[in-house]
């Protein structure tokens, strides 16, 4: 996971021209709602900054499911799509900061557009994520609390170590098992947000998994180390590996937590090396 600067736009200039692409009758019904979804906009904004949670604006069925639609002008191909883009772009590298595993290829309603339609095209309520983060949260949102969530733009995640990694180290095979384990210092509520979102995401399967496939691609490498220099060939190498990963992602990241494990688990730099695929 990590932090993405909220976006700089102008929200009122957005509204308008996403609204100025609907029919004749939708246009004129969603400049008459400017006035509420402006208001609604500055509450989001100001709860977000102190992670409060928001009310959906009291909406006719008709109104809200025209405020949804809104959403489509940003579609590849429409009128607004650069919208969509320009938020995407804001991934760094490209990169999900749901997981950092997948690109980021499409967008997440940060509070969901089907209880919350005057948000739909707000950019500060749009994160750009992959698509099985996309698809786990809307699963999990149904009958859930939208507030159990992160805000990659408004919640500042700790930089403090809370994502460890056990090596299993086995006769024929290594595992790589992904937990949490949260310091002291940080708030029981934002520990059951973590909590919930490395559930959501599955995110300790879908790390060893990945941890699976990264060390395979340098098995060979640790194999050679390992016959030329030791264990201690091993531990440094994957050292560097840890503190290139760093210097790029300094918050607490699946990568560098592998990397550094490894380099200070004594049994995986030399029998469990040899276990690798």
């Amino acid at each position: 996971m990590y932090n993405i600067t909220p976006p700089q736009c102008n929200n009122r200039e957005d509204y308008h021209r996403i609204s100025g692409h609907r029919n004749p009758v939708v246009k004129d019904r969603l400049f008459g709602l400017s006035a509420q979804v402006m208001s609604a906009y500055a509450k989001f904004q100001a709860n977000a900054l102190i992670c409060a949670p928001t009310a959906p604006l009291p909406l006719q069925s008709e109104d809200a499911q025209i405020l949804r639609n809104n959403y489509n002008t940003l579609d590849k191909g429409k009128p607004c799509a650069d919208i969509r883009e320009d938020i995407l772009a804001s991934a760094d590298l490209g990169q999900c900061p749901y997981c950092r595993l997948n690109d980021a290829t499409t967008l997440d309603h940060i509070l969901p557009k089907d209880r919350y339609p005057e948000f739909s095209v707000l950019r500060s309520n749009l994160a750009p994520c992959c698509r099985d983060c996309n698809s786990a949260k809307e699963l999990a949102l149904r009958g859930n609390s939208v507030n159990d969530h992160l805000n990659i733009y408004f919640d500042k995640f700790p930089t403090t170590q809370y994502l460890h990694v056990q090596i299993v180290n086995g006769p024929n095979f290594v595992a790589f098992k992904y937990s949490l384990s949260f310091p002291s210092g940080l708030s029981k509520n934002f520990q059951r947000r973590i909590a919930t979102h490395f559930a959501v995401h599955d995110l300790g399967r879908r790390y060893g998994r990945r941890a699976s496939v990264e060390m395979s691609h340098i098995a060979g490498s640790l194999k050679a180390l390992l016959s030329a220099g030791g264990p201690t060939a091993v531990q440094t190498f994957l050292d560097q590996q840890a503190k290139s990963v760093r210097t790029r992602w300094p918050s607490p990241e699946w990568l560098a937590v592998l990397w550094e494990s490894a380099s200070l688990d004594a049994s995986f730099c030399s029998v469990g090396v040899m276990s690798l695929p």
